[in-house]
This record gives C-alpha cells, sequence and structure tokens, in this order.
C-alpha cells in the first residue's frame, strides 16, 4: 500500500503491502455479524449475547443501535439503569461471566472480553 510521506496513521495497519485488507480466521472476504442489543433474555425473550457470537467464523460485528446526537456525540443511553449494552448481568448462562477489570457490564463487557480473546474481529 502506497504511504504519504510523513503521515502515519495507525488504522493502515488493517491492510497489507498489496492495499487488502488483513482479514481473521483465514477469511478472504467481510463476514459480518449484526448484533443486537435489545436480544438480552428478558421478558421471556430469546437471549444472544456476545458468548454466542461464532467468533471464528466472523470478521467484523455491526452493533445495533446507538443514538447520534445533533452534536454528533454517539451514545447507548449508558446511564439509564439495566440499560443492556452497559449494565446488565447474565447469572448462571455459561460464557456470560462479566470481565472484572472493566468498570461497566452488560454486551459492552462480554464484546470487549470476546474480542480480547479475538482480536482479528
Amino acid at each position: 500500500m502506497v504511504q504519504t510521506p510523513g503521515v502515519a496513521t495507525p488504522y493502515c495497519d488493517v491492510y497489507d503491502e498489496s492495499g487488502r485488507e488483513k482479514l481473521p480466521n483465514g477469511l478472504d472476504r467481510r463476514v459480518i455479524g449484526y448484533f443486537t442489543s435489545w436480544r438480552t433474555g428478558a421478558n421471556d425473550q430469546p437471549r444472544y449475547l456476545a458468548s454466542d457470537i461464532p467468533w471464528d467464523k466472523i470478521s467484523h460485528i455491526n452493533y445495533a443501535f446507538a443514538h447520534v446526537d445533533g452534536d454528533d456525540k454517539v451514545s447507548v443511553n449508558a446511564a439509564a439503569q439495566g440499560n443492556a449494552a452497559t449494565d446488565m448481568t447474565w447469572p448462571g448462562v455459561a460464557g456470560a461471566e462479566m470481565d472484572p477489570t472493566l468498570d461497566y457490564t452488560g454486551h459492552f463487557n462480554l464484546l470487549a472480553k470476546y474480542k480480547k480473546a479475538n482480536p482479528g474481529v
């Protein structure tokens, strides 16, 4: 990939010397998993957690949903009690044990935990 003289952009580390995106898990194309914040298991609805993602078969995760306000600030309403992204736990669910090193819980805790174990995704 051709570099701009004097510019060192870290995001370019995701490309190989031919300019192609480096993909994990031996993939030759992007495989994007759509992850919904509302699949928590609440109200007798089916749950789908980060532990359910087939991490060895995907390259990216598209998290739904976040909000972009008029000042271009992104949020998931993290301050709300019981927020699925940052304030839920799933006691007794295998693979859904929270990473205690993080100061938040919820989907973001589990996604961060599994991202550490699957850094290419």
